[in-house]
């Protein structure tokens, strides 16, 4: 195990390797200690009974430090130099990766790393409060300067009050034009100004798979930008977004058909037309022109609240697709993947059910533009006594259950998979 180390992982990930493993070190090492750590070593390996067993003898016996609390699918444990034979000989038969052969040069200088051109820390984004439309446009374009290898800031469109409708473009080698024919990921947020858990949920989305949270699931992380690329949009809705900031909470959009209303002062007016707002008309150009190159094969919108994975259809109640028992599956595995996290239990329900919807992004995405993985996500809480004003206490929470329920969706997507529906 000694002669493994991060040069047995490519350059890029490496890189994220590290900066997530630096943003979960436990309280009880300390940076100004750093010395102390002189030649300790920090191995990751995956999570299972058998390994379990050797782990926590290992600790028992004093010989290794675990780092992951609860460890799920992979665990990171820290090796002192005067343990490793020993504990190699124990866990050799596992693989085990070697995050760092010197946890002290980690710790020296770079606890927050990566850093900035001009040496200053690159933070994980502070997912302790509700921010605005300034200072989460301010982090993707951070992230997208420090990673500019696999992260691009795109404009999707302009807004009425002249609001740039920021995504990002996450994928590994991103400069490459081959990389433009991978199948596309797309989630977003934010589309109803008032539901502020969205933007930050999706923000959790995209510090996961840049490695600053969720070290658990690096490892996938690395292969989905190997295989994917993403476009991530949290504010669909910058302007509605920024008004609640400032102004009225309460306040939302909507399309056409059922929940919806003709009244122009209504919370649920839908417009003219289809696609007669720039937002909405962005999200729908950005998709066409999309799968014009490659395919789309995921399309996830996120909104708040009650809890619930939403699959098609919302529009009518009285016909389902032929893929409904797909579907069902995909919603099966995303809400016991939540409910795995923090017992918070998530309802997998046809759209319709939930609430008679006309004009639902996941609808059109999945009848008109043919995505077979549609879906609309409704975050916390269940209980309409706080309704949107979900506390702040409870966004990270709130991102890592989504975090692992966008991972069991990905994990069983099917690739290519492009549905004609005639446009019905």
């Amino acid at each position: 195990v000694n002669g493994m180390a991060c040069g047995m992982i490519d350059k890029m990930s490496c890189s994220i390797y590290i900066t997530a493993f630096l943003l979960v070190i436990p309280s009880c090492i300390n940076a100004s200690n750093s010395a102390f750590y002189l030649n300790y070593q920090v191995w990751m390996m995956d999570w299972n009974k058998e390994i379990a067993d050797v782990v926590l003898r290992l600790q028992a016996e004093n010989l290794i430090d675990m780092l992951t609390d609860t460890p799920r699918e992979k665990v990171t444990v820290m090796v002192a130099p005067d343990n490793v034979v020993e504990v190699t000989k124990s866990l050799r038969r596992f693989k085990p990766e070697v995050i760092t052969n010197n946890l002290s040069d980690l710790l020296e200088g770079n606890r927050r790393a990566p850093r900035n051109a001009d040496n200053s820390a690159v933070e994980s984004f502070d997912f302790l409060k509700y921010h605005d439309v300034t200072t989460i446009y301010n982090r993707l374009d951070e992230i997208a300067n420090n990673h500019s290898d696999f992260v691009e800031v795109h404009v999707l469109g302009r807004t009425y009050e002249g609001r740039d409708i920021k995504c990002v473009r996450i994928s590994h080698n991103i400069s490459d034009d081959s990389t433009r024919t991978k199948p596309v990921l797309w989630i977003d947020g934010g589309i109803h100004a008032r539901e502020w858990v969205s933007p930050s949920t999706v923000m959790y989305i995209i510090e996961t798979l840049l490695g600053y949270r969720e070290l658990q699931h690096l490892y996938k992380a690395r292969k989905y930008l190997e295989k994917y690329q993403f476009y991530i949009a949290p504010v669909l809705n910058p302007d509605g977004y920024q008004y609640t900031r400032n102004h009225l909470r309460n306040w939302s959009d909507g399309f056409g058909g059922p929940s919806t209303s003709s009244n122009l002062c209504s919370l649920v007016y839908p417009g003219e037309q289809a696609f007669d707002q720039l937002e909405t008309k962005a999200v729908k150009e950005k998709i066409e022109a999309l799968q014009k190159e490659t395919s789309v094969d995921l399309f996830l919108t996120f909104h708040s609240y009650s809890q619930l994975f939403l699959i098609p259809y919302g529009y009518t109640g009285d016909k389902v697709p032929a893929e409904h028992e797909y579907h069902k599956a995909q919603g099966d595995r995303y809400v016991n993947a939540v409910f795995a996290r923090h017992g918070k239990q998530y309802k997998n329900l046809k759209l319709f059910d939930f609430f008679p919807a006309g004009g639902v992004s996941s609808d059109w995405a999945f009848t008109s533009r043919g995505i077979l993985d549609s879906y609309t996500v409704e975050l916390r809480p269940n209980d309409w006594a706080i309704g949107f004003l979900l506390p702040d206490t409870e966004i990270i929470a709130t991102g890592q259950e989504n975090v692992d329920g966008v991972i069991a969706l990905i994990e069983n997507l099917k690739i290519n998979v492009t549905l004609n529906h005639n446009g019905t």
